[in-house]
């Protein structure tokens, strides 16, 4: 009967989590944001090499470089967030609000930029390089505010919103060929399509995430423990 209880009481609560305000903003989130890494990831070596005409070493060399720039931003955002809970009186919801904002809102602004900036190779390398290290400040924003909001439920949750977001790995790659076989303008135009795109998913995942967000643990998920 003990046992029996405990069944009870532990049953993942799948409607509340999935009409929850809180998870959403992760979901929305984690789409937008992956549709953008999965765009610059699949796609930068040929924007590089079509736009820039930039040779397959150095085009290499130029992703690493980026993608570099991303891992230490990953690494250095944590500790950054909690030197700002420990020696300012930023709240934590306020502290995620702001990594979060750097993560989307930086990627959004280079890659708008990058459409102004087609006969500057150096500035274009330089806006992408500020894009994905901007973006790896999430690991301070929404990355953990699972773990805040829903902490008996952490690995549901986490798993759902990171399974949509993965879907961006094939949709994010598949739009822009789309549109890069298309018939829109020249190659240039295309590309600034693809960036404007991306811009926007950027923004209007964030404001989701402004709307939606919140650390505070929901009442489903203190039930469920």
């Amino acid at each position: 009967m003990q046992d029996q209880n405990q069944s009870i009481r532990s049953k993942t609560p799948w409607l509340s989590i999935f009409t929850s305000s809180a998870v959403w903003a992760s979901i929305l989130s984690k789409i937008s944001c992956s549709y953008g890494f999965y765009m610059m990831l699949s796609k930068l070596p040929a924007y590089l090499d079509s736009v820039h005409s930039i040779d397959i070493v150095q085009n290499g060399t130029i992703n690493g470089a980026i993608l570099m720039s991303y891992g230490i931003s990953c690494l250095i955002a944590p500790y950054l967030s909690v030197f700002l809970l420990k020696r300012t009186n930023l709240q934590l919801w306020t502290v995620r609000k702001i990594f979060q904002g750097i993560a989307m809102l930086a990627p959004a602004i280079c890659l708008a930029s990058i459409t102004f900036t087609s006969d500057n190779v150096i500035l274009s390398i330089t806006l992408l390089i500020v894009a994905m290290f901007g973006y790896g400040f999430f690991t301070a924003g929404e990355w953990t505010m699972i773990s805040e909001y829903a902490p008996n439920n952490v690995g549901t949750v986490s798993g759902a919103a990171h399974i949509l977001g993965l879907i961006m790995g094939f949709l994010a790659p598949y739009i822009v060929g789309i549109i890069l076989d298309s018939n829109l303008g020249d190659l240039q135009f295309k590309w600034n399509l693809n960036f404007y795109i991306t811009s926007v998913l950027y923004l209007l995942g964030y404001l989701a995430f402004l709307i939606l967000g919140t650390v505070r643990q929901q009442q489903w998920d203190f039930d469920s423990k």
